[in-house]
């Protein structure tokens, strides 16, 4: 089992919690594609300026992965740079909190990337160890 971390915008945390779907644009299609059934899901949604500078990170749901990779071009996402998400996978959610916790309360405990380091990246594998860190945060 793979454990990932994604990152995401405060509007389409939205889609991904209503939809329960997870998509990436055509960059990210050969890493989306490693996410098998079963696989592990933290999405956290950060709030950045103008720039696309990060300015807050939160953790927003875990999720378990339902389906393989699928290409689906209905336009559901928001894209600041117009790219369209169609490379997506179903999710079965295990936990959404009422109120979404700052990664930044975890950063001590996490060993997987220093606070900048995660805003780069919009999918990333992380060791299962800072998975079970995340959650038990959620409860």
């Amino acid at each position: 089992m793979t454990y990932w971390f994604c990152i995401t915008s405060p509007e389409n945390w939205t889609v991904i919690k209503n939809e329960k779907i997870w998509g990436v644009c055509n960059v990210y299609k050969k890493l989306i594609k490693q996410a098998k059934k079963g696989d592990k899901i933290i999405i956290c949604a950060v709030e950045g300026d103008e720039k696309r500078k990060a300015i807050e990170l939160k953790i927003c749901g875990l999720f378990e992965v339902e389906s393989e990779t699928c290409k689906d071009c209905k336009i559901i996402f928001n894209s600041v740079k117009g790219e369209l998400h169609s490379n997506r996978i179903r999710l079965k959610p295990i936990k959404i909190p009422e109120e979404a916790t700052p990664v930044k309360n975890l950063f001590p405990e996490l060993s997987f990337g220093e606070e900048n380091h995660l805003y780069t990246r919009v999918m990333q594998k992380i060791p299962a160890k800072d998975f079970e860190i995340i959650e038990r945060a959620l409860t």
